[in-house]
């Protein structure tokens, strides 16, 4: 197995977060700004319900009609929707409990506690934002970097605490 250098651990370029190349985003942490282009793809071409690029013999893109704003025959290219983030609702104050949103819609909810993210069995883990908050008793424990908690112990930490939570569209 051949070892990596240290520069190449550093940082991995991915087309979504490679300094714009594709015009997709430029920003280190993954969000467009308000300078980044739409992306745009090339090489599509029309099929039902769609627009599809094969990029290997067993690998396929498809892109729905709903997602893409525009299409140009001759170049293949697909421009997609991009959210409007500086459109979006400003922060709420949070409250004692679950303080849900949705990150597409509305900014995450100011001064929270926690963070809580739901696993892939239904486990909750909550994620401390501040320093120094400690959570210790039944069906709470610590993995390194959150706690993971269970549903009854989840239901007395929204009475005490501030959690956001953001939820995905589907």
């Amino acid at each position: 197995m051949q070892k990596l250098k240290k520069e190449h651990l550093h940082k991995a370029e991915t087309p979504a977060r490679a300094s714009g190349k594709d015009g997709n985003f430029s920003a280190d942490d993954g969000k467009p700004k308000k300078e980044d282009k739409i992306m745009m793809n090339t090489g599509f071409k029309k099929v039902s319900g769609g627009y599809e690029k094969r990029t290997s013999e067993t690998t396929k893109i498809f892109i729905p009609d709903m997602c893409a704003k525009s299409f140009d025959e001759t170049t293949g290219a697909v421009e997609m929707y991009a959210p409007k983030y500086e459109e979006r609702e400003p922060a709420k104050p949070a409250e004692i409990g679950i303080n849900a949103y949705q990150y597409e819609t509305q900014e995450a909810p100011n001064d929270c506690d926690f963070e809580l993210t739901i696993g892939h069995y239904g486990d909750n883990y909550l994620t401390p934002l501040k320093d120094g908050l400690v959570l210790k008793g039944r069906g709470i424990k610590w993995m390194d970097r959150w706690y993971r908690v269970t549903d009854l112990a989840l239901e007395k930490l929204k009475k005490q605490y501030k959690i956001k939570y953001e939820m995905m569209f589907d």
